[in-house]
């Protein structure tokens, strides 16, 4: 008879595809055959909810390959088995997995895809922390807002991406099938808001800003990100910045507070 240690390792292995069942057989006191049926149960059932985590994780990935999502799983989990008590975390490895699997061949975008709804996924579980409004910037603007140092939200992420993956993510959400498109670099900020998770695109001049708040920069040099612009004066690069920062704060990127 084997010990519980035992037969759950045995078990992982049939699961893992690494064995079959027959090492079961003493254990379950069956035939070959029919040990084996008998446990194929119960690894088609754990394979199946681990294809559904993933499945709830990533389902523009899913709408974007199709049945093959199926076998794109299977594969996933004998490369990365689950390795801790919460499915949480279980899919997070899919956007590094993507790149070396064959379905990436014919859509290089897939794995910033991935990158995209595994930093919703982030988003979502993030730290609550109360979000600088707009009366709180107000007074913090009358303290000197050119050395103000900002704080992102904890559910804020910025995303630096080689596609243009919001559109075809957005195809997606539209029940629709993606559309061809050309790579180019794009900067997506991911964000939540109350209970819904948002990400939109930035362009180059706020995604340098946003990089330079996320190292605390004084607000000074968050504004000189527009002042690299062609033909943009230092006063013209302070206004647009400021029209960003009261942006921001209506979406509830700002989380209340300064940096030191």
């Amino acid at each position: 008879m084997m010990r519980l240690r035992e037969l759950q390792e045995t078990f992982a292995a049939v699961a893992m595809g690494s064995t079959s069942a027959d090492p079961l057989q003493g254990a379950l006191g069956d035939s070959a055959d029919a040990s084996r049926a008998r446990v194929q149960v119960y690894v088609d059932a754990y394979l199946a909810r681990l294809r559904d985590v993933l499945l709830d994780d990533y389902p523009k990935l899913a709408a974007a390959v199709g049945e093959a999502f199926t076998a794109l799983s299977r594969e996933y989990i004998r490369s990365h088995p689950s390795d801790r008590p919460s499915l949480r975390h279980f899919g997070r490895h899919i956007p590094t997995f993507l790149p070396k699997h064959p379905l990436s061949e014919q859509r290089l975008w897939l794995a910033d895809l991935a990158r995209l709804e595994w930093a919703r996924v982030e988003a979502f579980d993030a730290a609550d922390r109360q979000a600088m409004s707009v009366e709180d910037l107000h007074a913090m603007a009358g303290e000197g807002l050119a050395q103000l140092r900002l704080k992102l939200d904890p559910s804020v992420h910025v995303l630096e991406l080689a596609w243009p993956v919001d559109a075809i993510w957005q195809a997606l959400d539209d029940g629709e099938a993606p559309m061809p498109v050309t790579s180019e670099p794009t900067t997506l900020v991911v964000w939540r808001s109350g209970f819904a998770v948002r990400h939109r695109r930035c362009d180059v001049p706020e995604a340098r800003a946003i990089a330079r708040v996320s190292r605390a920069a004084a607000f000074a040099e968050v504004c000189e990100a527009w002042d690299e612009e062609p033909r943009t004066d230092i006063a013209a690069a302070a206004g647009r910045a400021t029209v960003a920062l009261c942006q921001w704060v209506v979406d509830g990127w700002i989380a209340s507070g300064v940096n030191g």
